[in-house]
């Protein structure tokens, strides 16, 4: 979800003029093809800038801001508190902006001052979320004035939906009950779902269900969703992998659709 609306939105500055450069960890994995864009790998930037020694600090700023300090205006945008402690650290070398968007749901416990930081952009007018609650939840004890048209920001993207030629039979095998789940299948909401969906499965034995998961994940998560479905004979399961863009007309075959809320806009 976060690289394509990296991706749509990279693409749309480029298209209306504007030079962009995506920095991300060196051991991100591109879906995309951003060669409308300069993307540059430094895995520093997955690290909190005060894990790493002043030298390497100053080699990761050096770095970054030789591609961007020729130009007129800059803005950084950062999608998490780590990259968006890095953003404030580069925007003040050049006199730029630094636009924290954060992309995620949920967040570990953050510091009292790293709180403050988060608070401080909010009330610079540079601090927004994908779901106004996420930054009520976050600031509740320091913020008072949450301004409800400001809180919230939909990450547009291109679309993922295509309607490019798919056999649905491929994937719907009978019955009445066909059920998506999509999403990285890593991610940690992914289990709890597939227990809760094979509770209902097992209520209802007169039923066929025929579920497919689409998103890619490690073997062994593979393995746990599957060993949840073992005792069942009443449902079929399809991993189908990782799968952009998705065909119109599969996503069409199913009845529901359980995703992080994030999608629910795609």
């Amino acid at each position: 979800g976060a690289q394509n609306y990296i991706y749509s939105k990279s693409r749309w500055l480029t298209e209306h003029g504007f030079k962009v450069f995506v920095f991300c960890k060196e051991d991100d994995r591109c879906t995309y093809d951003f060669s409308h864009c300069r993307i540059e790998s430094m895995v520093d930037l997955e690290s909190h800038p005060r894990l790493l020694s002043k030298q390497r600090r100053r080699a990761v700023i050096d770095s970054i801001l030789r591609w961007v300090e020729d130009s007129s205006e800059i803005v950084f945008e950062s999608h998490t508190l780590c990259l968006a402690i890095w953003g404030e650290m580069l925007a003040s070398k050049v006199n730029g902006r630094n636009f924290v968007y954060l992309l995620a749901e949920q967040f570990p416990s953050y510091t009292d001052r790293e709180l403050d930081f988060l608070a401080c952009k909010y009330n610079e007018g540079n601090l927004v979320s994908i779901n106004k609650q996420i930054l009520r939840n976050l600031l509740e004890h320091r913020v008072t004035d949450f301004r409800e048209d400001y809180n919230e920001l939909s990450a547009k993207a291109y679309p993922v939906l295509d309607d490019s030629g798919y056999d649905a039979e491929v994937a719907i095998t009978g019955g009445g009950n066909n059920i998506l789940l999509l999403s990285r299948l890593d991610k940690t909401f992914v289990v709890d779902a597939t227990i809760r969906l094979c509770g209902y499965i097992r209520q209802h034995p007169e039923a066929q269900f025929n579920v497919c998961y689409i998103g890619d994940g490690s073997k062994k998560r593979v393995k746990q969703i599957l060993k949840q479905y073992r005792s069942l004979s009443n449902a079929t399961v399809q991993m189908l992998g990782e799968m952009l863009p998705l065909p119109r007309k599969l996503l069409e075959s199913f009845n529901l659709a359980i995703s992080k809320a994030g999608c629910a806009r795609q």
